[in-house]
């Protein structure tokens, strides 16, 4: 055994090839459900609403700046609507968006019900 080179990298080859199949099938329902959580974000339309929303509050926000009239924003952005408070400070960005999402765009305020396999893909 010691006249072997790289035994040990070697053994471990072998032991990842004789696993491979089991994992594969074991993570295979966690793919599944990622695959189809995917499909269900590119697809819904009240979801792409809601960021169509987004995107022009945030254009309304930033007029006359450098970055009014904007095409897209980075996801990461959605976390400022909770922080961006309103004059009086009572209120945030995402109380004035969910609001207006009640009043004018009731089918954005269900669009979590076009996302049925996101909860599951979040798990860990």
């Amino acid at each position: 055994m010691s006249s072997v080179k790289r035994l040990r990298p070697r053994l471990n080859s072998i032991l990842f090839k004789l696993q491979f199949d089991e994992q594969v099938n074991n993570l295979r329902p966690d793919i599944m459900a990622v695959n189809a959580a995917c499909e269900e974000v590119m697809k819904s339309r009240g979801f792409s609403r809601l960021l169509e929303l987004v995107l022009l509050l945030g254009n309304y926000m930033n007029a006359g700046s450098r970055n009014a009239q904007s095409y897209g924003f980075d996801l990461s952005s959605l976390c400022k609507l909770k922080d961006t408070k309103s004059a009086d400070q009572k209120s945030t960005l995402l109380h004035f968006l969910a609001a207006v999402c009640e009043e004018e765009f009731p089918e954005v305020t269900k669009f979590s019900d076009d996302l049925q396999h996101v909860d599951r893909a979040s798990r860990d």
